[in-house]
């Protein structure tokens, strides 16, 4: 048996203790709840933070897309999304777990990450300045 128990995890021991960051808030509420929500679109992070925090608490989250049009469809369904078309097309938004469904099932809608943080983006590689939005 190996003594690094992190050695055969899907997660390395950075992203626990992030994504515990992350959940301990949200598990410290009372009525905490696990989503049944299940997607091939979600990563092992962002499937874990969805099934270990309540519905209603808003997750951070990266959705990229196959084609720009998409992105709209983000707008519809939740509030304060960011777009982007570069480089390549991608909504951020703070998503329950009733957005995050309504999302995945999106037919366009190719990943979901868990994407904290200033730069919303950064999971692209992409440095995105909030005040594009602003100037148009």
């Amino acid at each position: 048996m190996s003594e690094d128990p992190f050695e055969t995890a899907p997660i390395s021991r950075r992203q626990f203790v992030r994504l515990s960051a992350a959940t301990g808030g949200a598990l410290a509420l009372p009525g905490a709840a696990t989503a049944d929500v299940m997607s091939p679109a979600f990563d092992a992070k962002y499937e874990y933070l969805l099934s270990h925090t309540p519905d209603n608490y808003e997750i951070p989250t990266l959705v990229t897309f196959e084609d720009a049009a998409s992105t709209a469809a983000v707008e519809e369904i939740a509030s304060d999304v960011r777009t982007t078309t570069e480089p390549r097309p991608a909504a951020h938004a703070a998503l329950t777990t009733a957005e995050t469904e309504q999302v995945a099932d999106l037919l366009t809608a190719e990943t979901l990450h868990f994407s904290p943080g200033a730069n919303s983006f950064w999971r692209l590689s992409y440095h995105y300045l909030v005040m594009t939005n602003a100037l148009g």
